[in-house]
């Protein structure tokens, strides 16, 4: 296997490889559930860091996945993450928590609940990042683990997935349209049609001609 892999890619494995032993040295796992999840946003939502998640963890909801692995997208409704990042990092931190920083110069935060490692990256709208007003005041409360949080439904996540058109996101939206033609995941298409019109003619012809290349018929 090594045989075929160029010296890139054996520094990719190597740090890998160092990553995940730090981890297991630490007594850090790898993998997270949504009981450690929803722990970790009721101890944000007790520090006054309350908002609502919009990434792929929504699709890992909804899909029933049990071990979790990726960051957790929170759109922050109490604070703003820009303005409010020191006081944010402040808080974060008396809890005995790492705080990185997003691409958006956000907040990224490392929670360590029982043991294991959950980054939840903390966004607002800012520059290009964009979520509608209608997407978050139309969340979903759920419960995640022992504790309610709220969710965008399934239907926006597509929306948003589709109008942020990176090459992970049509892989992602590909792999959604494929769930659906095999009876795997249940959506609302009237629900994504009507989600698409929140947005300016521009980007509602992008996030249209998106999911009709990956086969969601709008």
């Amino acid at each position: 296997m090594l045989g075929i892999l160029g010296f890139s890619d054996v520094v990719l494995v190597s740090v890998a490889l160092i990553n995940f032993l730090r981890l297991l040295y630490v007594g850090v796992a790898m993998g997270y559930g949504f009981r450690e999840l929803g722990k970790a946003l009721q101890m944000l939502k007790d520090i006054g860091v309350e908002g609502v998640i919009i990434g792929d963890t929504v699709l890992n909801y909804f899909l029933g996945v049990k071990e979790l692995s990726g960051d957790v997208d929170l759109f922050v409704t109490s604070l703003s993450p820009f303005s409010d990042a020191d006081l944010i990092s402040a808080r974060v931190e008396r809890l005995g928590w790492d705080v990185g920083m997003t691409e958006l110069g956000t907040p990224s935060v490392i929670a360590l609940v029982e043991g294991k490692e959950i980054v939840i990256e903390l966004y607002e709208n800012l520059f290009d990042f964009y979520v509608p007003k209608q997407i978050v005041d139309g969340a979903l409360t759920v419960k995640i683990g022992d504790f309610r949080s709220r969710m965008i439904t399934l239907e926006n996540y597509i929306v948003l997935k589709a109008r942020a058109g990176r090459e992970r996101d049509i892989n992602d939206l590909q792999v959604i349209s494929s769930l659906m033609n095999e009876g795997k995941l249940r959506i609302n298409v009237r629900s994504i049609r009507k989600c698409s019109e929140f947005f300016d003619e521009d980007d509602w012809k992008s996030i249209v001609s998106r999911l009709r290349f990956v086969g969601i018929k709008v």
